[in-house]
């Protein structure tokens, strides 16, 4: 694949086991054109499978065969100048060409020579130059390693024995295959900018030295050049956790921040930055240099590919913060990045973000409009919640196991996961239902202001929750809002914990279980009117059924907030109603709801209307079905497309039973 490389090749590798080969192994053969011979030497890295089962090993020009060199004690002949020209251990003929040329050359003066069996095409894996969109040329040089065997150890040890912690902790797999299969470093990099190595040499004597000081501090005599080769970045990098405090001197700021507790990076620098910190933490500190290791989702377009600049396939940030804001993209990220799974992200899931900011936004200003301004922070005591309405305790409780859920997530680092518990507890149940229940307290002036300090105890401390994945909106919301003035942060205030409110409260099972029957019946009431296309404006009249005597008991209590969520004319409880053939029905876990129809629909005309429908779904489910039944369809269509009418085949399906449900309860 390179033939201008077998001017420097060393020898001829077959497979030990390779029984065509076995009876040359050891023997010397002309190498042509440079007058040298090359023995035949037996090594595993020859493929018997692969072309002729021999191999030519060129250790200077390619890293499988500078290894195959080191094990059989091959010489190292290296072809090329830094340039990729050809250099004078290529031969006379060939100095001065430029690699592809000598290439071209070789070809011809083979080919003249009557040593070409046969050329053909092969699939050669080349990396190129992500900069200068070249190929690069393997070639032996002369380099700085640090040796790495023993530096290792105290690092496996330090996470096989849990002094360091991954999250999520299947990445210690990746890190132990590193680190127990260490190679020595190459440390000198061969670019302008960076830390030089501190190495001198003497032309004169041909001594080397390597210091902390130069030769000249060192009191050596004679003149001394310096390395010109610098440091390799994570080199400088892996000292980072205490070089930026002053080491190696001692400083009040390294004996505070190290080690510290946290370090939050991506997997893919695992080994060239994770593991090196700990190995210099080790090293240089003689302590580990931090607890944890949080190891981030890898952005990655709609194409799988990372994120990256040289790709060119990133976002701005600034202008999705232009568009989403900075909250909507801080929040919409955690929230769809489960812990160590990769993400496939466009700009459009920030709407994610940027509707939970407005959800928010407009609660707290239904809270604004309600008056009763604060000024301080918050505060519940025991008296207050022992007092309050079923309502009000429960967001009071719910709030409290929230909290204990989220607090436990962010312990385990489960960011992605305290996102969903904080995004599913404010949309669904403060906004949705607690502040539609607590409507009718704040139109009741005996129990407005007691309502309002449960409100205001909640927001301020949802926004005290999600202020560090939100840190914006919950800021300019708590000083509208009066818990905090413009010259404080909510980050000064504690971050709240299930402690806070063992306080005052407790959790009562038996509330919160009335709550979700209470809750049950309003949304079956609600879909029970939309199923019967009942205008909102029209009162009707229900009859709940409860499956045993709490819920009947608990349920009568909240009669007049029932009626008034469900827009309802009345609702009695009975434990005891025996069922109406003329009230069609809808099952929850609390109990069976019954809906009066008398007065609000026109029975026949509805049977008539819903007999239509059903009509025109039998007709194309049986269409559908013959359809999918097809081979040639089956077969011959793209997946997706038969996929989408399984899936809207079932939809149909679906609507037929509710349709007949209805018909039957006509």
């Amino acid at each position: 694949t390179r033939p201008e490389t077998m001017l420097g090749d060393t020898a001829v590798a077959v497979n030990p086991n390779d029984e065509r080969y076995k009876d040359i192994i050891g023997k010397l053969i002309d190498l042509p054109f440079t007058g040298r011979q090359i023995p035949v030497i037996a090594d595993e890295h020859a493929d018997p499978e692969f072309g002729t089962g021999c191999v030519k090993i060129t250790p200077a020009h390619d890293p499988n065969d500078f290894e195959v060199g080191l094990r059989n004690e091959l010489e190292i002949i290296n072809v090329m100048n830094k340039d990729a020209t050809m250099n004078a251990a290529a031969g006379e003929e060939f100095v001065g060409m430029d690699r592809f040329e000598c290439r071209e050359k070789i070809v011809h003066l083979m080919k003249e020579a009557k040593l070409v069996v046969k050329i053909e095409d092969h699939v050669h894996s080349v990396g190129y130059s992500e900069r200068g969109d070249v190929p690069i040329e393997p070639r032996v040089s002369e380099q700085w390693f640090c040796s790495m065997e023993k530096l290792a150890e105290p690092a496996i040890d330090a996470v096989r024995n849990g002094e360091i912690k991954f999250y999520p902790e299947r990445w210690q797999k990746t890190y132990f295959h590193w680190m127990e299969n260490i190679k020595d470093w190459c440390i000198s990099r061969q670019i302008w900018w960076g830390h030089r190595i501190p190495a001198w040499y003497n032309d004169k004597t041909g001594e080397v030295y390597v210091g902390m000081e130069s030769p000249a501090e060192a009191g050596k005599e004679g003149e001394w050049r310096q390395e010109e080769d610098v440091l390799d970045t994570w080199f400088s990098s892996w000292l980072w956790p205490f070089s930026i405090m002053g080491w190696p001197d001692e400083t009040p700021e390294q004996e505070f921040f190290y080690p510290t507790d946290d370090l939050v990076t991506g997997p893919d620098i695992i080994f060239f930055w994770v593991a090196r910190m700990i190995m210099a933490g080790y090293e240089f500190k003689g302590a580990l240099p931090f607890k944890n290791v949080y190891f981030t989702s890898i952005l990655r377009d709609q194409t799988g590919r990372k994120l990256s600049k040289s790709l060119g396939n990133s976002p701005d940030p600034l202008d999705v913060i232009e568009q989403y804001g900075a909250d909507a993209l801080r929040f919409s990220i955690i929230y769809i990045a489960p812990l160590g799974q990769d993400i496939l992200y466009s700009n459009d899931k920030c709407e994610i973000g940027r509707n939970f900011a407005n959800k928010l936004w407009n609660a707290s200003r239904f809270r604004s409009m309600h008056g009763n301004q604060m000024s301080g922070i918050p505060e519940l005591s025991k008296s207050d919640f022992e007092t309050a309405s079923s309502d009000d305790k429960w967001i009071i409780s719910r709030l409290m196991l929230v909290t204990e859920a989220v607090n436990k997530s962010l312990d385990a680092f489960r960011f992605h996961e305290a996102v969903h518990t904080l995004y599913e507890f404010v949309w669904s149940e403060f906004c949705d239902w607690y502040i539609e229940t607590s409507k009718q307290a704040l139109f009741d002036e005996t129990r407005k202001l007691k309502t309002l300090k449960v409100m205001d105890y909640a927001l301020h401390s949802i926004l005290r929750l999600l202020h560090p994945f939100m840190p914006y909106v919950t800021e300019e919301l708590a000083v509208q809002l009066g818990y905090i003035s413009e010259s404080e942060s909510i980050v000064e205030s504690p971050y709240p914990t299930v402690e806070e409110f063992q306080e005052f409260a407790t959790v009562d099972s038996a509330l919160m279980d009335g709550m979700e029957a209470k809750f049950a019946i309003i949304r079956a009431g609600r879909n029970m009117r939309a199923n019967y296309n009942i205008p909102p404006s029209k009162a009707i009249v229900y009859v709940f059924k409860p499956v045993n005597e709490f819920n009947e008991t608990f349920l009568q209590s909240e009669v007049a907030s029932i009626e008034k969520l469900m827009r309802a004319e009345k609702i009695d409880i009975d434990m005891n109603f025996a069922g109406d053939a003329k009230m069609p029905s809808f099952i929850t876990d609390a109990g069976t709801l019954f809906m009066s129809l008398e007065g609000l629909i026109d029975i026949e005309a509805e049977k008539a209307k819903l007999n239509k429908q059903k009509k025109e779904l039998e007709g194309w489910i049986k269409s559908s079905k013959g359809k999918l039944s097809n081979k040639n369809f089956v077969d011959k269509a793209p997946a997706k497309v038969v996929e989408d009418a399984k899936a809207k085949l079932v939809e149909m399906e679906e609507k037929l039973v509710r349709v007949i449900e209805m018909i039957q309860a006509l």
